[in-house]
């Protein structure tokens, strides 16, 4: 809470991203030593296998980009991995959080389907040595299957949603002889990855695309902020003009001009040239555009007055970058045996 009031004090509070959790459950103390409850009654503790050693809370606040609610379905804390990475824009190396899944979906969206189908962790399964670490589990919907890495056998499985303090021991039932076959060989994969971190998991996820549009306008947030000061600013939305030069903000953003000077609609409208052979015309692009959902369209028509655009016989036959974010595109048609003809570049934030 002090640390919520400082970031309030500050004015920084709506724009912070603030996440509250722990790497392990409570540590092995009784209520009578600490004066509480650590783990609400949980088997295990801190380095166990069981949940009481890895059932912990999450908290996620960040203005009201978040909206209050819980999510029930499992996650791990390596998750953030994966969820700042796209927040951020930037993508997972091949050997970076390989079992991470972005939770952007769910604290963005409200989804509220699970993300991932499986969770593997470890810790001492025997209670003997808290630091031995000779137990793996895995998580399968509110099913968990405990193994001993020494004996290399399964040693429990319990159904947390009806045993959430593990005390059902459910490994014997001949129902679950397929469910446990079925987590013993995603186990396995887990295992295999550790030793060969070059190796993905089947059924991961295509790298993550940048995230940087929170507010959905088709504008970078950064560059929002750069300009306007805010991501809401008046007068700062995608069809607004900040600059009162009838070019609207997405327009400025979608070609690299500043939203701020009247004078730099140069940067914006294509240039051109015309020959009895070709029509050349030249535009700006963002290098990124389709991370961004920016689509820009090139058409053209004989009939302005028909309303029948066309991309037929438009080419992109060069580009260059301008600078780390803006590309130079020439386009060409071919003008021999036509009279009048006309051309658009639209642009759209999706």
């Amino acid at each position: 809470s002090n640390i919520l009031h400082k970031l309030e004090t500050k004015g920084l509070l709506d724009n912070t991203l603030v996440i509250l959790t722990s790497d392990n459950g409570g540590l092995g103390l009784s209520e009578a030593d600490s004066g509480h409850n650590p783990n609400e009654g949980l088997r295990g503790y801190k380095a166990s296998i069981w949940e009481g050693g890895h059932s912990v809370p999450l908290f996620v606040k960040w203005g009201d980009r978040i909206s209050a609610g819980s999510y029930d379905p499992v996650v791990g804390i390596h998750d953030l991995y994966a969820t700042l990475a796209q927040l951020v824009g930037k993508q997972q190396g091949e050997s970076q959080g390989l079992d991470a899944v972005s939770l952007l979906s769910v604290l963005l969206q409200g989804n509220t389907a699970p993300v991932r189908d499986n969770l593997l962790f470890i810790g001492n399964s025997i209670g003997t040595d808290p630091f031995a670490f000779n137990g793996r589990a895995l998580r399968e919907g509110s099913y968990k299957l405990i193994w001993d890495k020494n004996s290399n056998a399964p040693l429990y499985l319990y159904n947390l949603a009806t045993d959430p303090t593990e005390s059902i021991d459910l490994l014997g039932e001949l129902a679950q002889t397929r469910r446990v076959a079925r987590m013993t060989a995603r186990m396995n994969e887990y295992v295999a990855l550790v030793a060969d971190p070059t190796r993905y998991l089947s059924g991961r996820s295509e790298p993550l695309p940048p995230l940087r549009d929170l507010n959905e306008n088709g504008m970078d947030d950064d560059w929002e902020v750069a300009y306007f000061g805010s991501t809401n600013a008046a007068n700062g939305g995608a069809y607004d003009d900040w600059d009162g030069d009838k070019i609207n903000n997405l327009l400025e953003f979608a070609f690299g001009s500043d939203p701020t000077v009247i004078d730099d609609p140069a940067t914006v409208f294509p240039s051109y040239s015309i020959s009895s052979e070709t029509f050349e015309y030249v535009y700006r692009r963002r290098q990124d555009a389709a991370s961004r959902n920016l689509h820009y369209t090139n058409e053209q028509t004989p009939d302005l007055l028909s309303g029948l655009w066309s991309i037929d016989g438009l080419v992109e036959v060069g580009s260059e970058f301008i600078d780390a974010e803006i590309q130079s595109i020439t386009n060409h048609y071919p003008m021999a045996g036509t009279t009048n003809h006309f051309f658009r570049l639209t642009v759209e934030g999706l």
